[in-house]
């Protein structure tokens, strides 16, 4: 079998690119933190829209109708 670097990894990887263009770098630089979340196919639409337009100049939370429920970050529409 030919080994190639994806065959000799233990765990799955998740691997991101941010360019030094976006807004998610300078955040990233200042808190050296981030999160990666796989969100349900449901949410497909928001999460396109939200990837496509900039924090810099955009309340996400607000124009995409998301509300952070204790540690969960839920749509509006979803609160229990």
């Amino acid at each position: 079998m030919r080994r190639t670097p994806h065959s000799v990894v233990a765990q799955p990887l998740v691997a991101c690119i941010v360019s030094n263009r976006d807004f998610s770098f300078t955040a990233l630089r200042r808190t050296g933190e981030c999160v990666i979340a796989i969100p349900a196919v449901d949410l497909a639409r928001q999460v396109v829209g939200i990837g496509n337009c900039s924090g810099r100049d955009t309340d996400k939370f607000e124009a995409f109708k998301f509300v952070v429920d204790g540690e969960i970050i839920r749509l509006r529409s979803r609160m229990p």
